[in-house]
């Protein structure tokens, strides 16, 4: 005779290479094995912190319990694991957050499957697709658009699902306040007295790119201080991209001396492109980028920049799927980036051309 965890027998069997089973923990917690069952079954997170969970839990860990994925997910239709769709993967910035998603996925029991999306329209979403064509329990987005229309499919299928670092709409996620962050930036390039200012904009698709943006605008707004139009440029979150558009506001006639980047990789191109024409960061202009890479204060002229508590969005999101997982409603979290003031802004510009 089998029992329903694939054992043979009616007892707990002996021997140090014999699975434990919830049996086995019932057995020793004196509890029903259908009581081990449901206190199992949930992520840490959700679980009943009754004394009776508390002991389970305990049990199963001294016991070494592991469960049967597989045939958990064919009694359950669930197969714990959760889909994670990003942009640019090869960004340090995407690698910090899913390194955090994954490790709050797999504290509480739950696997992770990684996929990259292009930045073209639809792109998530055949990828999501892929991912619940492989039967995952949720979603956790990092490459929407302003302009996603297939999340109200998600709705409608009543898929769980999170936004990660880009928002849309009033779809559920947790990503940055990008407008602080922009405003944080204009308004310090304006105390240091630059008013010709620039901005290495992103792309206008993504929330990221509009929020800092509109936030530097902002900024300057309040200031009395007009940005011309002409030294806003869209462009990429890459090196290369911040270069090219560098080298558009460098033609114009009077170039901006201060110059906010939506990244720290974009603000890097945008340092070589001014080296090309004789100008230092720090010396001749001022550049404040985003996210504070760890390398930034490492520069030969360290960079001011916005830090991002990445670990803290990614850790975020997956505990907020997970409680959309276990039925809740829940909210979108928007974290706050801070300014940490380098020598790529801090010189006064107040009387210089």
């Amino acid at each position: 005779m089998r029992d329903d965890e694939g054992r043979s027998g009616s007892g707990p069997e002996e021997g140090p290479t014999s699975r434990v089973t919830m049996r086995d923990i019932a057995q020793h917690a004196g509890v029903h094995m259908s009581t081990v069952s449901r206190v199992l079954s949930q992520p840490a997170l959700t679980s009943s912190l009754t004394p009776t969970a508390v002991k389970i839990r305990r049990i199963a860990k001294e016991l070494g319990y592991e469960p049967d994925q597989w045939a958990a997910s064919l009694r359950s239709g669930r197969t714990r694991s959760v889909g994670v769709v990003m942009s640019r993967l090869s960004d340090v910035i995407v690698a910090t957050v899913f390194e955090a998603v994954e490790r709050t996925l797999s504290d509480n029991g739950l696997q992770s499957l990684l996929v990259g999306a292009s930045n073209e329209p639809d792109a998530q979403k055949k990828k999501a697709d892929l991912l619940l064509g492989r039967r995952v329990d949720g979603l956790l987005l990092g490459a929407s658009r302003l302009d996603d229309t297939h999340l109200a499919h998600l709705v409608r299928q009543e898929i769980p699902y999170v936004l990660v670092l880009r928002r849309c709409g009033d779809h559920p996620a947790v990503t940055l306040d990008d407008e602080l962050g922009g405003y944080l930036a204009g308004r310090h390039l304006l105390e240091q007295g630059h008013r010709r200012l620039g901005v290495v904009a992103g792309p206008p698709y993504t929330s990221t790119g509009l929020d800092r943006k509109q936030g530097f605008l902002r900024a300057c707004a309040e200031a009395g201080v007009a940005v011309d139009p002409q030294y806003v440029v869209e462009s990429g979150f890459d090196v290369d991209s911040g270069h090219r558009a560098a080298q558009t506001l460098l033609a114009r006639q009077d170039p901006p001396t201060g110059v906010f980047a939506m990244t720290d990789y974009s603000a890097l191109g945008v340092i070589g492109a001014y080296r090309e024409r004789g100008l230092e960061v720090g010396r001749d202009f001022a550049l404040v980028g985003y996210h504070d890479m760890s390398s930034s204060a490492q520069l030969s002229i360290p960079l001011t920049s916005l830090r991002s508590p990445l670990e803290e969005v990614g850790g975020h999101a997956a505990r907020l799927l997970l409680r959309r997982m276990a039925g809740e409603d829940v909210e979108s979290v928007r974290l706050a980036p801070t300014l940490h003031v380098r020598a790529s802004s801090a010189q006064s510009w107040t009387g210089r051309r």
